[in-house]
């Protein structure tokens, strides 16, 4: 993954560059996310620094998580303050917490995958075995769970299956303070997500289409087509 005007990048092996599965969600919005701002506004607080800062700290998490799973990973430093490492060690407490009886073995973490047959590109927290069954596994630390993380979900899937992989099922770890939880979603919920993602990206794609010749259309009907032969 590279970055290009502040975007997320992926490149496809046939060099191909595609949006990532995070970037089309843009496209949903969130009321949550505008009615932040607006608090911030009020505070006298920049909505994009902020933005960013809890990007960058929800990053480090990853960081954290990433060398917690996988001892070989030697994590890299986003931001450095206290918060951050505090976030960070409240979720390896909480994967920990949530892991504590069940086995299972990590199959591997980061995992960046790209299709340009797809359009899109996105990175695997976590792909775990547990029992006999794989599971796809998504790391948060907002508040909630939203419809747009399950569809994320959705995206991630469908780029491992193209790529000759098709978990059992997925789920999201919301690791953020004491209320952690897991949300597990079966393979027939997400073959739906996935579907609902792909139409996602073609509507984002048609709402971002900037010239009149990106749009689609029938070249075989013409006003001369319907005029009266005089």
């Amino acid at each position: 993954m590279i970055e290009e005007n502040g975007l997320h990048i992926y490149k496809c092996t046939d060099g191909k560059k595609v949006n990532s599965v995070t970037y089309y969600l843009k496209v949903l919005g969130s009321e949550s996310i505008v009615k932040w701002s607006n608090y911030l506004g009020f505070n006298h607080r920049k909505y994009e620094d902020e933005l960013e800062y809890a990007a960058d700290v929800g990053s480090q998490v990853h960081e954290s998580l990433h060398a917690y799973l996988d001892k070989s990973y030697k994590p890299h430093t986003i931001i450095s303050d206290s918060f951050a490492e505090e976030m960070s060690e409240m979720a390896i407490m909480n994967l920990k917490s949530l892991f504590r009886d069940i086995p299972y073995e990590t199959i591997y973490t980061e995992k960046e995958f790209a299709s340009s047959k797809l359009g899109y590109g996105g990175t695997i927290d976590w792909y775990v075995k547990i029992g006999s069954r794989k599971f796809l596994g998504d790391f948060k630390t907002s508040k909630r769970v939203y419809n747009k993380h399950l569809l994320q979900l959705g995206g991630y899937y469908n780029l491992m299956k193209e790529a000759g992989e098709e978990p059992d099922g997925a789920f999201i770890l919301r690791l953020k303070g004491l209320d952690r939880k897991i949300f597990f979603v079966s393979v027939d919920q997400l073959k739906y997500l996935g579907e609902i993602f792909n139409f996602l990206v073609k509507y984002s794609n048609f709402l971002r289409a900037e010239t009149e010749s990106e749009l689609p259309q029938d070249k075989t009907i013409t006003l001369e087509s319907f005029r009266t032969k005089g």
